[in-house]
């Protein structure tokens, strides 16, 4: 599953996210990090396998995190 986190405290914000994906129960297969023109927010989207009830404490986890704005699951094509 893909999932997008929105983070508005900038670059810090990122890493809490990478050192919360780095868990035995989820393995993260993908990561991509980006900047939101010159704005302080980054765009974290990632890709995580595990079982459902795995990915949505992982999920929960993530969005308790300061600097959070927004998190969501997007469709996945393959």
């Amino acid at each position: 599953m893909t999932y997008r986190v929105t983070v508005e405290d900038g670059f810090a914000g990122v890493v809490r996210i990478a050192h919360l994906l780095d868990t035995p129960r989820c393995r993260v297969t993908a990561l991509d990090v980006r900047r939101i023109g010159a704005s302080n927010t980054w765009i974290v989207d990632y890709d995580i396998c595990g079982t459902d009830h795995e990915q949505q404490n992982l999920s929960k986890r993530v969005e308790r995190l300061p600097g959070v704005s927004k998190i969501e699951l997007l469709p996945t094509h393959r």
